[in-house]
């Protein structure tokens, strides 16, 4: 069940780093999302027999780099400006621009922390903590949903700057946003947010005021309860589309927050529907939904409810999917997906939207340890050792923050107090040291 793997994700993710310190970072993006995807969609019997049907085993995606500049980090949102230039943000604080020929990659917003050996920041306002969900607005802006902070945060695609619309600390009045799962932008520039918060809902915000008020929820708007959110989107009539854990895709009615059916198990033919999360819209108006849990790209017709494979393990040739997590429609009409490597890496793919064959378009792997010392010796030491000790492990050949540099790599690590900070690389170096002795692996367990 996908549930189970996000936990592994960050696990894995921490354990192939060698640090206990950056599941200080993640750890509380992850248990908020495993309570997003647990207590919404894991009581469902007829979705948990169709994931116990889903394949088990995906084969090993360890594709060549693809595209210069930084590398993603797994578990991305992606969506296309009007130039069809992509925009990536990863689950942290970092906001990244795709050239969609090249597939080369330039940090569009980051925050670094303030550390000894403190690098610049890209764009200057509040921290990116937990992204989630990305949005285009009209004029270019990008809001980022954070579901760490419960907040929606414009960042201007020309400076990075950060500036929060919506939040629980201020900004803007109305029910608190709570539990996020996915964002999206109305025609006349409004936003749409889908919350897990009342047992699920769809709120409206002000993109000036930030004010927030609920368009559709278990006591605003007729029709089949709302379940637990994931993604949402903006059909061409202006309808709100909401993947539920039901699981199943409802139409919401902007005005009056009624609800029904699109598609689920029991509407509409086709594959039954297995861990659905993100969508996007087609210019045909057909929906294109990630299932996670199928491992496979889902085309709906918004009429019938029909349902068809696009892409999968079976459909479709060309880079498998390892952990599908968003797409977006390209104004080429190719559809783009973000996943991830064996190698805990992410990476985008190009799914030929007749065909599905799927083609890794930007990727950036890490076989050395680039340039950039620490200017503070255990630092070093301890990137160092990182790497020395990767070997001894069974997940791989280790890429520590997408190819950074030292001083790079010791800025992701957490808000704690350098004398926190300075405990943890102490008595990290003296593990990995003795596991460079002994030959094992170094073990570690989450706080």
């Amino acid at each position: 069940m996908m549930y189970v793997r996000w936990a592994s994700d960050f696990r894995r993710i921490s354990w192939k780093l060698g640090m206990q310190a950056i599941t200080r970072i993640i750890q509380p993006l992850a248990l908020v999302t495993l309570v997003v995807y647990a207590g919404a969609c894991n009581s469902d019997p007829e979705g948990e027999a169709n994931c116990a049907e889903a394949p088990l085993e995906v084969p090993d995606v360890l594709p060549d780099p693809v595209g210069s500049g930084p590398t993603f980090l797994p578990s991305m949102q992606v969506a296309v400006e009007a130039d069809g230039k992509l925009v990536v943000a990863e689950a942290s604080d970092t906001v990244f621009r795709v050239e969609p020929a090249s597939g080369d990659r330039v940090i569009l917003s980051d925050t670094y922390l303030d550390f000894p050996d403190k690098i610049d920041a890209v764009g200057e306002g509040p921290r990116l903590w937990g992204s989630i969900d990305m949005a285009v607005e009209a004029d270019g802006q990008l809001v980022v949903l954070d579901l760490v902070f419960h907040s929606v945060v414009r960042v201007d695609p020309a400076t990075g700057n950060r500036t929060t619309i919506s939040d629980p600390a201020g900004s803007g009045s109305g029910p608190d946003l709570g539990i996020v799962t996915g964002i999206a932008v109305e025609a006349d520039g409004h936003i749409v947010v889908a919350s897990r918060d009342g047992g699920g809902r769809v709120l409206r915000v002000d993109p000036v005021t930030g004010d927030r008020s609920i368009v559709s929820e278990a006591g605003k708007g007729s029709g089949p309860e709302i379940q637990g959110t994931l993604g949402i989107a903006v059909d061409s009539n202006g309808a709100l589309l909401l993947v539920d854990c039901r699981p199943s895709l409802l139409r919401i009615d902007p005005l009056t927050g009624n609800r029904t059916i699109v598609t689920s198990n029991d509407v509409g033919a086709g594959p039954k529907l297995c861990m659905p999360g993100s969508l996007a819209v087609e210019e045909d108006g057909k929906i294109v939904v990630v299932d996670q849990g199928l491992v496979a790209l889902i085309r709906v017709d918004p009429e019938s409810g029909d349902r068809i494979v696009v892409s999968s393990l079976e459909v479709g040739d060309g880079i498998p999917f390892l952990e599908p997590r968003d797409v977006a429609v390209h104004q080429d009409g190719s559809l783009i997906v973000t996943a991830s490597t064996t190698d805990e890496l992410g990476l985008l793919i190009r799914v030929d939207a007749i065909t599905g064959d799927r083609t890794a378009f930007s990727l950036g792997l890490c076989e050395a340890r680039p340039e950039g010392a620490c200017t503070d010796e255990r630092y070093q030491r301890f990137y160092e050792l990182v790497f020395e000790v990767a070997p001894l492990c069974p997940l791989g050949p280790l890429t520590p923050a997408g190819c950074a540099t030292c001083q790079e790599f010791i800025h992701r690590f957490s808000d704690d107090p350098p004398e926190v900070l300075e405990a943890f690389v102490e008595e990290s170096i003296a593990l990995f040291e003795e596991s460079l002795v002994t030959g094992m692996c170094p073990e570690y367990e989450l706080p």
